[in-house]
């Protein structure tokens, strides 16, 4: 927890767009810092996902659970890609969904194969 006494300083910009340095509480130092994730996941989140209007509430959590691990797992892989090797090709957000979908699916058919 924060007490009222603990100062920090954040970085701000005025009217003519300046980049000012002004005092804060620590709480919103903190928060400026450990925000970006959430970030990151609403904006990946906002392109591709799943959820559309069901009867059964479940399926919309379940979905959205869905969509939520894929995301992390598509941030996941571009933070430990740069760690390995900054210069590696990188999947697109989109191209990352479609190789996870295509490797989880695999040779999977719903057709039945025709015996001669």
């Amino acid at each position: 927890m924060h007490n009222g006494n603990c100062i920090g300083s954040v970085s701000r910009r005025d009217n003519r767009r300046d980049k000012q340095v002004i005092k804060a509480p620590m709480a919103i130092v903190n928060y400026n810092k450990y925000m970006g994730g959430v970030n990151h996941f609403n904006h990946f989140h906002s392109y591709y996902n799943v959820v559309w209007k069901f009867r059964r509430w479940w399926l919309k959590i379940f979905y959205y659970l869905l969509d939520a691990s894929i995301v992390n797992s598509f941030i996941l892989y571009r933070t430990t890609s740069n760690l390995h090797d900054p210069k590696i090709s990188k999947f697109t957000h989109l191209a990352f969904r479609s190789t996870l979908a295509n490797q989880l699916i695999g040779d999977y058919s719903t057709k039945k194969k025709l015996e001669n």
